[in-house]
């Protein structure tokens, strides 16, 4: 009866993902909770909109190719669990590799990665100003 409410965050998953292949960020910006959070694979993060939008710019400049592809995504408890590989120019960001999104109000207000091999600092490559370590 209420199926249209649990497919949405999924719908914006998709969203963020086309965006970020378009390298769109105004895309990615209107996507984003203003209190979000960008984790990466080694568990280190930084939070807030225009950190991540900051972070996103950085990140396009730095890759030029980078891709999600063949994705797959499901609802669980609340999170988008997403399944799928990436291309890169980088060898280290070319990969098979899940992420977890959860979307609060119709936005990203989290976005982990879960790389597969040896972790890439990304946060601390992107944001070295902001960025948190993992504990």
């Amino acid at each position: 009866m209420f199926g249209w409410k649990t497919r949405r965050p999924v719908k914006v998953a998709k969203k963020y993902v086309a965006a970020v292949n378009a390298r769109d960020v105004q895309g990615v910006a209107s996507l984003l909770a203003d209190e979000c959070r960008y984790v990466d694979s080694r568990g280190d993060w930084i939070d807030g909109r225009e950190n991540v939008l900051t972070a996103t710019r950085r990140f396009f400049d730095l890759e030029e190719n980078f891709r999600f592809e063949d994705t797959e995504m499901v609802l669980h408890d609340g999170d988008v669990l997403i399944r799928g590989s990436t291309s890169a120019d980088d060898p280290r960001l070319a990969q098979d590799t899940l992420w977890r999104a959860r979307v609060e109000n119709g936005k990203i207000a989290h976005w982990q990665s879960f790389g597969a091999g040896e972790p890439v600092a990304l946060v601390r490559i992107l944001m070295p100003e902001v960025a948190q370590k993992a504990a």
